[in-house]
């Protein structure tokens, strides 16, 4: 038994949840600055002890990586879950951007010449078709 899906309405919908959650993270925004927090680094220590209180997973001095800083106790129950939570709350604060990729190089004008030759390369793998609608929408 198959079922007919109405894409209208599934779009209506999800365009509300979309709008909504911008609305929420304006708002989370303006609200964390008013309480004096304006970066990553000052957003995560106070947004891991929410979570960690709001799961009860609880707090741990850090290892390895994490040597200094307080951490989320692995092997925890609700571990999982709190980690999870915390990556949503840090994402609306300052959603992620693609990763650029890094060239082995450490000079500026070295960087942009492997981009450019990289980006030449791709051009050239392209199908003729693939090449008339990259053209077409640049």
């Amino acid at each position: 038994m198959t079922t007919s899906i109405n894409t209208t309405a599934a779009f209506d919908a999800l365009d509300k949840f979309a709008g909504a959650m911008d609305g929420a993270r304006v708002t989370l925004v303006k609200a964390l600055g008013k309480a004096g927090i304006t970066t990553l680094e000052e957003a995560r220590p106070v947004a891991m002890q929410w979570v960690a209180a709001r799961t009860k997973c609880p707090m741990v001095s850090g290892s390895g990586k994490g040597t200094g800083r307080m951490v989320l106790k692995r092997g925890h129950a609700n571990y999982e879950k709190a980690k999870k939570s915390l990556q949503r709350v840090m994402e609306a604060f300052a959603p992620k951007a693609p990763k650029a990729s890094k060239a082995k190089t450490g000079k500026l004008t070295a960087n942009k010449a492997d981009a450019v030759k990289d980006l030449v390369a791709r051009y050239e793998a392209l199908s003729r078709a693939e090449k008339a609608r990259f053209l077409a929408e640049i």
